[in-house]
C-alpha cells in the first residue's frame, strides 16, 4: 500500500529500523539521540527551543495554548476541521477567548481579520499556518504584522517543506509524521523566546517541563529515535528548501494531471501548500466508494471532513513516495 496521506505518510527504511532498539529513557545512548533532534530542530527552525511531548499534534497545539497564554484573552482564526480543535481546547480549559470563522475554501479575509483585532485587546492569536482541511497556506506573516499580540501556530502539515518566517511568531506545534517524514507518537513546540511565567494548566503538558536534553518522563523512545534519523536524512538532502522542492514536484505532476482528466482543484496553486492536494471525488462517487477504489488499487488518499466530505479528496506528497508511484496514481485516476 502506498500511503499518499498528509500523516502518518511513507517514511525510508532507516527510520523505520530505527525504531527497533530496544532502550530505555535514560540510558546515555537514548539521550543523546534525543539532544540531538533538539539541537536539529534548533538549527532547522533558525534558532527557536525546541519542547519535545510523546503524542499526537493535538497534545503540541494544546501543550502551545495552555503554556503559552496567561489571563488574557485569545483569537482563534478558524478555517477549517483542524484550526477548530483549537477552540475546543480553549473551552476546555477555560481560557478566554473569542472565534473568527471563516469560509474553509476561501483566502483568510484580512479586513476581516483586523476588524476582529481593533475589537479586543488580545494576548494571543491562534492559527493555522496550512490548513490541512483544504490543502491552503495561510499568510502568517500578514497577520503578525496587524497586531503586537503572541501569535501561535499549528504548524502541523508545513513544518519542513511549506516557508514560515519564524522571527515573526511566539509558537509553533509541529509533529515528526508528517514533512520530517519521522513517525507518529512524537510532537513539539518550538519557542520564539522564553516561556511565559504562568499559572500551569496542566503537569503532563506544561512545556517549561521540557527544556532540556533530558525528558521529564517516559519518553517516546522508538519514534524519537527514528525522528533523530529522519532529522539527520533532511538536512543530508539540503533542509527545508530541498524536500519543499520535493514534495512540490510531485505535487505539481499530480495536479497537473488531475487537471487534465476535469477535477476541480478548489485551491489555487499560489494559495497551496506543496504538501496537500485538495480535488473533487469523481464519478459522483461517496468518499467511501472513491476510497474503496484507492485502496483495491494499492493506494491510500485522504478523506475530507465536514463540510467538505463526500465532495472532495486530498492527495499528499510530503512522504517518501517515488516517481514510479507518483506515475502508477496518475495512471490510476479515472477521468472525473
Amino acid at each position: 500500500m502506498t500511503l499518499f496521506t498528509p500523516g502518518p505518510c511513507r517514511t525510508t527504511k532507516s527510520v523505520r529500523e530505527a525504531a527497533a532498539a530496544d532502550l530505555n529513557h535514560r540510558e546515555p545512548e537514548f539521550l543523546e539521540a534525543y539532544g540531538r533532534v533538539r539541537r536539529r530542530l534548533t538549527e532547522l527552525s533558525g534558532g527557536l527551543t525546541p519542547h519535545i511531548l510523546a503524542g499526537s499534534g493535538t497534545s503540541a497545539v494544546e501543550a502551545m495554548l495552555t503554556s503559552c497564554v496567561g489571563d488574557g484573552r485569545v483569537l482563534a482564526v478558524v478555517d477549517g476541521y483542524y484550526s477548530g480543535r483549537a477552540e475546543d481546547i480553549l473551552r476546555v480549559h477555560n481560557i478566554p477567548h473569542d472565534i473568527l470563522e471563516l469560509p474553509w475554501l476561501e483566502a483568510w479575509n484580512l479586513d476581516q481579520i483586523k476588524a476582529a483585532l481593533d475589537s479586543e485587546d488580545y494576548e494571543a492569536i491562534v492559527c493555522t499556518h496550512h490548513e490541512t482541511t483544504s490543502g491552503r497556506l495561510n499568510p502568517v506573516e500578514k497577520l503578525a504584522e496587524m497586531t503586537d499580540a503572541k501569535i501561535l501556530v499549528d504548524a502541523m502539515s508545513s513544518f519542513g517543506a511549506d516557508p514560515l518566517d519564524f522571527s515573526r511568531v511566539q509558537a509553533v506545534a509541529a509533529s515528526a509524521g508528517k514533512c520530517l517524514r519521522g513517525l507518529p507518537g512524537v510532537s513539539f513546540v518550538l519557542m520564539n523566546g522564553e516561556l511565559p511565567d504562568i499559572r500551569p494548566r496542566t503537569w503532563s503538558l506544561n512545556l517549561s517541563h521540557y527544556a532540556s536534553d533530558k525528558p521529564p518522563v517516559t519518553a517516546a523512545v522508538q519514534p524519537i529515535l527514528s525522528l533523530d534519523v529522519a532529522l539527520k536524512e533532511l538536512i543530508e538532502e539540503g533542509g527545508f528548501e530541498a524536500r519543499r522542492a520535493e514534495i512540490l514536484e510531485g505535487a505539481t505532476r499530480i495536479r497537473k494531471a488531475l487537471r487534465s482528466k476535469g477535477y476541480d482543484l478548489p485551491i489555487p496553486d499560489d494559495s497551496a501548500s506543496c504538501a496537500v492536494t485538495l480535488a473533487s471525488i469523481p464519478g459522483g462517487k461517496t468518499w467511501r466508494e472513491w476510497s474503496a477504489e484507492c485502496l483495491d488499487a494499492g493506494f491510500m488518499v485522504y478523506g475530507c471532513k465536514g463540510e467538505l466530505q463526500n465532495r472532495y479528496f486530498q492527495i499528499s506528497t510530503m512522504g517518501a513516495v517515488t516517481d514510479d508511484e507518483i506515475d502508477r496514481l496518475i495512471a490510476f485516476l479515472p477521468n472525473a
